[in-house]
């Protein structure tokens, strides 16, 4: 609702629920298909190592920050609450049910969080010093275009959301459109 900017009852909640739905329904898949390389590997075919844990995860929130962003129209970010040092909020309530669908439990999950905010802050400093470093070279500030130019060449992106939108336009128009 915010990101279209309706209230409460111009907001087709169907399409949003629709949406989720749709979300869930590929992170599914994704267990399925992990399923099924563990069937491999039980057939005595020599799998591929599994990922670095840190890595793993960090791939897993990337995508659902991305699909979070894309269903809700909300920035995903990490809450911490100062007293209990809990990870809340609506992008953590997000991924904690998706998390439990992957892994069956939550043990991890305020890791990645934390691995990927983290990561998203070392980001988000690398463009800081590439504006500024910018700046001094052409000794002006830089246009709207240029600063988006240099942020895109940092930014980490979802390859899940990248397929959509390549893959299957159709579904992207209507992911994009406003609710």
């Amino acid at each position: 609702m915010r990101h279209a900017g309706t209230g409460f009852w111009e907001t087709d909640i169907t399409v949003a629920k629709q949406r989720r739905d749709s979300a869930i329904s590929w992170l599914i898949d994704l267990i399925e298909i992990f399923d099924g390389w563990k069937n491999e590997a039980a057939d005595g075919k020599k799998p591929k190592p599994p990922a670095d844990k840190k890595i793993r995860y960090y791939l897993i929130i990337r995508d659902l920050a991305a699909i979070f962003e894309l269903v809700s129209g909300e920035e995903p970010t990490r809450r911490v609450d100062p007293g209990s040092g809990e990870t809340y909020g609506p992008f953590a309530d997000f991924a904690a049910s998706v998390w439990v669908q992957i892994f069956k439990n939550s043990r991890g999950l305020s890791y990645a969080i934390r691995v990927w905010a983290d990561e998203m802050t070392r980001q988000r400093k690398g463009v800081e010093g590439a504006v500024n470093e910018a700046i001094r070279l052409v000794s002006r500030d830089l246009s709207d275009s240029e600063r988006d130019d240099i942020e895109n060449r940092f930014e980490e992106w979802s390859p899940f959301v990248a397929n959509i939108q390549f893959r299957h336009p159709d579904l992207w128009r209507k992911l994009r459109r406003p609710l």
